[in-house]
């Protein structure tokens, strides 16, 4: 009969059959896992129960939401950058940086050029005195402690 029963309404797939019969006979719910049963109301009372199932549906759509956004904030891909803005260079940086690279393409070209780097900084005889005081007095105090 081409995908038709006798009566002129479509075949329902087994599973929608069964959805089906569960939502018009509430009391037979207990095999279905899947369904979600609801005592069925009279004729004139079935916008109650699509207003039922349009809340449910709006509870599942915002618990999806939440571990959408659960899940991005544990793998650290979150889509806005949050309160820390954009990043920006100081001009020493930036000079530093296209020093350094026009130097690498007059190489390229065959020119030698050389990068002046920032002079290497020492500690004084000072602060590295404070740094062993210090660590003199931790150790003291762990010793101490045993």
């Amino acid at each position: 009969m081409n995908g038709r029963n006798g009566y002129g309404k479509q075949r329902m797939t087994q599973n929608q059959d069964d959805l089906h019969s569960r939502i018009l006979h509430p009391h037979s719910c207990e095999g279905l896992r899947t369904a979600i049963c609801y005592n069925v109301r009279p004729k004139g009372e079935y916008m109650d129960i699509i207003a039922q199932l349009k809340i449910e549906r709006d509870r599942a759509a915002q618990q999806v939401n939440a571990l959408n956004m659960a899940i991005e904030a544990l793998s650290g891909t979150t889509t806005s950058q949050g309160s820390r803005g954009r990043r920006t260079m100081s001009a020493a940086a930036r000079a530093r940086i296209s020093a350094s690279q026009k130097a690498r393409w007059a190489r390229t070209r065959g020119k030698v050029v050389s990068i002046a780097k920032r002079p290497k900084r020492h500690i004084s005889a000072a602060g590295l005195a404070r740094i062993r005081a210090a660590t003199r007095a931790r150790w003291a105090r762990w010793r101490a402690q045993k």
